[in-house]
């Protein structure tokens, strides 16, 4: 059962999955390293790039092996840059993510248009809160 956000045409109706993840995501981020609201527009940045990167290659008619040879190079640099560059590893799990998501399913160019509202609806979700609560507490 899903809970549809808004219609934007009869035939494709938006889903709040990559929205609530996202919100999810840089909540999470934010919780575990302390708060770094620098952590979580970085985390921000990167699904948004990750998002249009994965829809690209999702939209991009490619073989079977193609898919998994991209899906073993993206999780092999997701620990490597999940230390160094959070902007970077978002950049890269996101892609991974949409990859998996979507085996199997005919590719929409709206697909990853609503993908990216969500994305960034998401963020904002988590980062105008936490700009609010930070701004009270330093006030």
């Amino acid at each position: 059962m899903s809970v549809h956000l808004i219609h934007w045409s009869r035939d494709t109706p938006v889903v709040p999955t990559q929205l609530v993840t996202a919100a999810l995501a840089v909540v999470i981020g934010v919780r575990r390293r302390g708060g770094s609201l620098l952590r979580a527009t970085q985390r921000c940045a990167g699904t948004c790039v990750g998002v249009l990167i994965g829809g690209l290659l999702i939209l991009w008619a490619q073989p079977s092996w193609a898919i998994v040879v991209v899906v073993s190079i993206l999780a092999g640099l997701r620990p490597l840059l999940k230390e160094r560059n959070y902007a970077a590893y978002a950049t890269v799990m996101t892609p991974l993510v949409v990859l998996l998501m979507d085996l199997g399913r005919t590719p929409e160019l709206s697909t990853v248009g609503y993908r990216l509202i969500d994305t960034v609806i998401g963020c904002l979700i988590a980062i105008v809160p936490t700009l609010l609560l930070r701004r009270r507490h330093v006030g």
